[in-house]
């Protein structure tokens, strides 16, 4: 399966209601995408986290360029700063082991 983990943070406070609204409509359209085996999200230290687990990377792909998330996308930068990372896996992980591959091998964005 293919784990997908992000890890986002608002440039600014005043951006939070864009947060909410791109957050919300990307995780409903997640939770009902081809392919998805599970949607998890979680807060921690200030930072918006997600972790997603895919039957493969084609599934997690046709998702993130699509509807909302892609929506999503298209406005990170102005108003998001953080980290992704995509890999192979046999197992779901936590949320520790999630966080800590993130952060070791997580691109910047």
């Amino acid at each position: 399966m293919y784990i997908s983990v992000t890890g986002l943070r608002l440039k600014k406070r005043w951006f939070f209601l864009q947060f909410i609204w791109h957050a919300v409509r990307s995780r409903h359209q997640a939770v009902r995408s081809k392919g998805v085996l599970h949607v998890a999200v979680t807060s921690r230290q200030g930072t918006q986290h997600t972790l997603t687990a895919w039957d493969s990377k084609d599934s997690m792909e046709a998702f993130k360029y699509s509807g909302a998330h892609k929506q999503a996308i298209k406005v990170f930068r102005q108003f998001f700063e953080g980290k992704t990372y995509g890999y192979d896996s046999d197992s779901i992980p936590d949320w520790d082991e999630a966080l800590l591959v993130l952060e070791e091998k997580g691109k910047t964005y």
